[in-house]
């Protein structure tokens, strides 16, 4: 059974997402990442994706879209929410957090899981 993962898209007043990057320990370190984890046993990757959102940033977070799914490979099943939070986020978990233009997310080393994601959001219609 693949590795279940819930990531969050959360977006500002200005359309921009939040990326957070990796520790420098761990799998792909230094990368940047929309904030997420590992669905726990006995968790929907809704309930994960509001755990992980409060545990990394210290913020609330309130589905605002229901999930796309991308199996990348047999190992890795990637749920990826549209969220949106109460207050400026906190980098609890990540080194350092950045509110960045969809169309420039290809310009940070990101997980190769996140490829048909990210093409999705820089290819969107900026929000007026």
């Amino acid at each position: 059974m693949p590795k279940e993962v819930a990531c969050a898209i959360i977006r500002n007043d200005a359309g921009q997402i939040l990326i957070g990057q990796r520790q420098e320990e761990g799998s792909l370190p230094g990368y940047w990442e929309f904030p997420g984890g590992g669905v726990e046993s006995g968790e929907l990757p809704r309930q994960a994706v509001l755990r992980e959102v409060q545990e990394e940033l210290g913020v609330d977070g309130v589905l605002k879209a229901e999930a796309e799914v991308i199996t990348i490979d047999p190992r890795f099943k990637l749920y990826f929410f549209e969220v949106t939070i109460n207050r400026p986020p906190k980098a609890l978990y990540h080194q350092e957090l950045l509110w960045v233009c969809p169309k420039d997310l290809h310009d940070f080393k990101m997980p190769p899981g996140d490829e048909p994601i990210l093409k999705r959001l820089a290819h969107e219609a900026p929000s007026a």
